[in-house]
């Protein structure tokens, strides 16, 4: 299939559609359709492919995860799992916070336990 585009006198467009020898189809159209179709047909721009923001060394994730009250084990479960995965998330997709993705790994057992010092005191009396 051929496809050729002129434009006439008059500022309109000529398409001409050769399928084969036999088989051909011209149209005129004006030049705001020309335009419209030019414009629908237009090649898509590409995105920005993203990029993971950079790493954080695992000192900044523990000490992140030690200012929020989380123990240092789920700091480096964090960090490992990241890691590993080039700081890709399980999509596919760029961490591209990675103390957004953080507090999301911060459940509450996970919360560095609080000793709770009690006194007791007797109220049996003598």
């Amino acid at each position: 299939m051929e496809l050729t585009i002129t434009q006439t006198e008059e500022g309109n467009f000529k398409y001409k559609f050769v399928i084969n020898e036999v088989n051909s189809k011209q149209i005129i159209l004006t030049k705001e359709v020309h335009e419209c179709i030019k414009k629908y047909f237009k090649p898509k721009t590409k995105r920005k492919e993203k990029k993971p923001a950079p790493a954080p060394k695992i000192d900044d994730v523990r000490a992140y995860f030690k200012a929020k009250g989380y123990t240092l084990d789920s700091a480096n479960k964090f960090f490992e799992y990241y890691d590993s995965m080039n700081w890709f998330d399980g999509r596919g997709n760029p961490v591209l916070s990675w103390k957004g993705k953080a507090n999301l790994w911060m459940k509450p057992e996970n919360k560095i336990k609080e000793e709770v010092k009690t006194t007791s005191s007797s109220f049996f009396g003598k």
